[in-house]
C-alpha cells in the first residue's frame, strides 16, 4: 500500500499588504534667515537688495526680524541654489512675507508653477507653493510688486522635500511545514496552519493578523491549489527561527464583525433569505456577496397575537361606535393597504366641530360590563394603532381612555403624536401606552388635534387594533384573509364584534431580525440560515455560498485505492460526541422586544441517543434541529484515508474506500486535508454504505450508457 512521497511538493506564501519601509516623511533641503547676510540670493531687474536686522516683530514667535529687502517696482530675485530635486516626488517652497507700506503683492515660482497672494499691510505673511519635481525644476524665484518708494522684507526662505513612504511587498516565502483542510462539517471552512522560516527580524513587522494571505500548494512543476486565506494568528520562535502561521477562510471574518448599533435592516429583507445574507456579508465584509444558487428562504416573523379590540372595523354593524360633532355610517366595498379590510366606519362632520369618531364600548358610563368592553391590565404595556382618513388635510391624533371597576375615568387620555393625512388617503397610527393600575377596559378615540371641520367633511376609522406588548402587529381580526399561509384568524365571539387571534402556523420572532450591537455577524445569520436547512461558507477563492446540503454535491469521484493509499482507518464509535445520534434537540433562549424571558425548542429525529443544542438567539423557526441532525446523521462509521495528493478533490465529491477486510465503501468526501510539502492528503468520509463485489453503485459512468444496460434488455 505505500509508495514514496512526492520530493517535488512544495507550498509558498505571499502576503499581499504592502510594508512600509520608511514612514512618510518631511526633509529640508535648503534654508535661509538671513542671520548675517543676504545669503546666496541674488538681485534681479536692477532691484536693491539689501540685508536687514531690525527691530521690528518678528513673525510666528522668530524674535528679531532678519529679513531680505526689496525696493521699489516691480522686482524679483532666484536662488542661486540648485537643488537634487527627485522626479516624481513632491516638494513646497515658503518664505515670509512683510509689507511695511499697505497691501502688496508677492509670490513664489518654481518652473512654470506659481503661487501668488496678497500681503496685508504691516503684518507678516506665509506665502507657501508645492511642486511635483520635473528634470527642469531645480531652483525658484521669489517675486514681489510694489509701487513708489516702498519695499518688502523676506524671511526664512525654505524647501521641504516630501519623502513618501518607502514600502514593498513581502518575498515569496516557501513553506517549511504546514497543511490545509477543507471541512464541509466546520466553519471556518477553509483552515490552514503553515510554517516559514524567520529570515530577517524586519519580517515580523510585515506579517501582521487581518493580512490577506496567498497560498499556493504545487505538485511539480503544476500549481494544484491557491487558497485565499486571512492571518488569524502569528506564533514566532526565535530559537528554532521559524513563524506559524494559522489562516482560515472568511468566515473567520464575519465571526470577528459586530457593529456597535442596533441594525434592524435584516427585517426588511426577512421574505428572502438570499438577500438578508447578502446584506450582512456586505456589510461585514464590504464588496462579499453570495456566488449564484437557488437556495431561498422566506423567514417572516410570525408569531400569535390577540386583538383585543371589539367591533374593529364595522363588519358587521356600528355597534359600539359613535361621533362627536356630526353623524356616523358603515362604509363597505373598502380596500385598505396590505389588509383583506372591505368596511369602515365613517363620520360625516359638522361646521365648526372639533372631534371625531370614537369607540364607546369599552369606556362609555352606560355600558358597564357590557359585552364589547376592550379588557386591560393594569399596568401592562400595548399598542394601539388603527387606519385613517379624511376626506381633506387634518391634523388628528388616536387617544385611549381607560376606565376602572368602578366605571370611572382611569387618569387622563393618552395621546398618541399627531398626524397631518393627506386627503382621501389611508393612513395607519399607532403608539404604545401603559394602562393605569387601575384600569380593566378602555376605549380608542381619533379626533381633530388643531382647527375645526367643515360642514359634510368626513372621517373613516377601520382596523382598530389593541395589542399587549410593544410589537408593532400587522392589522388583523379573525376575519383577515392576508397570508393564510403564515396564520390561522379566529373570532373569540360573535364574528365581528368580539375580540380575535392570529396564530403563527410556524412561529419565528420578530426579534430574530434585529441584529444586536456588539453581536458577531455570524451569530446573527447562523440560525436563520439553518432554519431554512440550508448552510452558508466560504471556500477557499472567497466565495460565498448558500447551499442545500440534501442537493448539494460536487461532481466527481475519488476512488482510495491500495496502490495509491498509504494508510486507512475504519472506525465504528457509539460513544462518539460528534456520532451515531438519532435526534436533536434545540433550545432557544431570548429577551423579547418588552423585557420578557423567552423559550422555545426545536426538534428532529427519534427517540434514543439525542444531542442537545443550545443558542441564546430568538427562536428562528423549526428547522436548525433537523438540520444539524442531516449534518451529523451518518457519522456513526467513519473511514480515513491517507493517500497521494490530488488537488481536484472537494468536500461534497463521491468517496470510494476499498480497504482490506471490508467491502468497498461509497459515500461523501466530507472533508479533505492536504500535507503541503509532503505529497500526502488525508481524506475523510460520511454517510458511508457498504456496495458487495459486482454491485452497481460501483460502475462510473452513466447506467444508461453501459453495456448490456436494463435500456437494452428486450
Amino acid at each position: 500500500m505505500a509508495f514514496e512521497n512526492n520530493p517535488n511538493a512544495t507550498a509558498t506564501i505571499t502576503v499581499s499588504t504592502p510594508v512600509i519601509i520608511v514612514p512618510a516623511h518631511k526633509e529640508t533641503i535648503y534654508t535661509e534667515s538671513f542671520e548675517l547676510n543676504i545669503g546666496g540670493l541674488p538681485a534681479f531687474q536692477g532691484n536693491t537688495e539689501a540685508y536687514y536686522h531690525g527691530d521690528s516683530e518678528g513673525h510666528s514667535g522668530a524674535g528679531m526680524a532678519e529679513v531680505y529687502q526689496f525696493d521699489a517696482g516691480a522686482m524679483s530675485i532666484t536662488s542661486a541654489q540648485t537643488f537634487p530635486l527627485i522626479v516624481g516626488h513632491v516638494y513646497e517652497v515658503s518664505a515670509w512675507v512683510f509689507s511695511p507700506f499697505g497691501p502688496k503683492s508677492a509670490g513664489i515660482t518654481v518652473g512654470a508653477q506659481a503661487a501668488t497672494m496678497g500681503i496685508a499691510g504691516d503684518d507678516w505673511t506665509l506665502m507657501t507653493t508645492v511642486f511635483t519635481a520635473t528634470s527642469t525644476t531645480g531652483s525658484f524665484t521669489l517675486k514681489g510688486t510694489s509701487t513708489g518708494d516702498t519695499f518688502l522684507y523676506f524671511d526664512d526662505v525654505r524647501v521641504v522635500h516630501r519623502v513618501p513612504a518607502v514600502t514593498t511587498l513581502t518575498p515569496t516565502l516557501k513553506l517549511s511545514d504546514g497543511d490545509l483542510a477543507l471541512d464541509s462539517g466546520r466553519y471556518p471552512y477553509a483552515q490552514a496552519s503553515v510554517e516559514v522560516p524567520l529570515t530577517d527580524e524586519e519580517l515580523l513587522e510585515q506579517i501582521k493578523t487581518g493580512q490577506r494571505v496567498t497560498l499556493n500548494a504545487t505538485s511539480g512543476d503544476v500549481l494544484g491549489i491557491a487558497a485565499n486565506l486571512t492571518l488569524r494568528k502569528r506564533t514566532v520562535s526565535h530559537d528554532a527561527k521559524t513563524i506559524r502561521l494559522d489562516l482560515a477562510s472568511d468566515e473567520a471574518l464575519l465571526e470577528a464583525w459586530a457593529d456597535i448599533a442596533d441594525d434592524s435592516t435584516p427585517r426588511t429583507h426577512e421574505a428572502n433569505l438570499r438577500n438578508l445574507t447578502n446584506y450582512i456579508l456586505n456589510k461585514a465584509i464590504p464588496g462579499a456577496s453570495l456566488q449564484a444558487g437557488t437556495a431561498n428562504a422566506d423567514l417572516t416573523a410570525t408569531w400569535d397575537a390577540e386583538n383585543l379590540q371589539t367591533n374593529p372595523s364595522a363588519g358587521a354593524n356600528l355597534d359600539g361606535w359613535t361621533v362627536s360633532g356630526g353623524t356616523t355610517s358603515r362604509l363597505t366595498g373598502m380596500s385598505v393597504p396590505s389588509t383583506s379590510i372591505t368596511t369602515a366606519v365613517r363620520g360625516t362632520m359638522t361646521a365648526g366641530a372639533t372631534g371625531g369618531l370614537y369607540f364607546s364600548g369599552g369606556d362609555d358610563s352606560g355600558v358597564s360590563g357590557g359585552v364589547y368592553n376592550v379588557r386591560l391590565s393594569g399596568k401592562q404595556l400595548y399598542r394601539v394603532s388603527a387606519w385613517v382618513r379624511t376626506s381633506v388635510p387634518k391634523t388628528i391624533r388616536l387617544s385611549v381612555q381607560q376606565r376602572n371597576t368602578g366605571n370611572t375615568q382611569s387618569g387622563t387620555n393618552l395621546n398618541g403624536p399627531d398626524f397631518t393625512t393627506t386627503a382621501n388617503t389611508w393612513h395607519r397610527l399607532s403608539f404604545v401606552f401603559q394602562a393605569y393600575p387601575d384600569t380593566v377596559r378602555a376605549g380608542v378615540y381619533c379626533y381633530l388635534s388643531s382647527g375645526t371641520w367643515s360642514a359634510s367633511q368626513t372621517m373613516d376609522i377601520t382596523g382598530v387594533m389593541i395589542t399587549e406588548g410593544t410589537t408593532d402587529t400587522p392589522s388583523f381580526d379573525g376575519s383577515t384573509t392576508i397570508r393564510t399561509d403564515l396564520y390561522a384568524y379566529t373570532w373569540d365571539g360573535t364574528p365581528h364584534l368580539s375580540t380575535s387571534k392570529r396564530t403563527a402556523l410556524v412561529e419565528r420572532s420578530p426579534e430574530l431580525f434585529t441584529w444586536r450591537a456588539g453581536e458577531n455577524a455570524w451569530k446573527f445569520l447562523e440560525p436563520l440560515t439553518a432554519a431554512a436547512g440550508f448552510r452558508l461558507f466560504c471556500d477557499e477563492q472567497r466565495r460565498w455560498w448558500l447551499i442545500d446540503p440534501v442537493d448539494y454535491s460536487v461532481p466527481g469521484r475519488f476512488s482510495a485505492r491500495p496502490d495509491n493509499t498509504v494508510q486507512g482507518t475504519d472506525t465504528i464509535d457509539a460513544d462518539d460526541d460528534e456520532s451515531g445520534y438519532d435526534g436533536v434537540v434545540a433550545t432557544f433562549r431570548w429577551t423579547d422586544a418588552d423585557g420578557l424571558t423567552q423559550v422555545a425548542k426545536d426538534a428532529a429525529g427519534i427517540k434514543g441517543k439525542v444531542k442537545p443544542l443550545e443558542f441564546t438567539t430568538p427562536y428562528p423557526g423549526p428547522g436548525v434541529a433537523a438540520a444539524h441532525l442531516a449534518k451529523i446523521q451518518g457519522l456513526g462509521r467513519v473511514q480515513d484515508v491517507t493517500t497521494r495528493t490530488d488537488y481536484t478533490v472537494r468536500p461534497g465529491q463521491e468517496i470510494q474506500i476499498d480497504l482490506p477486510g471490508t467491502y468497498p465503501q461509497l459515500g461523501t468526501l466530507a472533508r479533505v486535508k492536504w500535507e503541503l510539502t509532503t505529497g500526502l492528503q488525508t481524506l475523510g468520509s460520511a454517510r458511508l454504505r457498504e456496495t458487495p463485489p459486482g454491485a452497481i453503485d460501483l460502475l462510473n459512468g452513466i447506467i444508461d450508457a453501459l453495456p448490456g444496460s436494463i435500456d437494452s434488455l428486450t
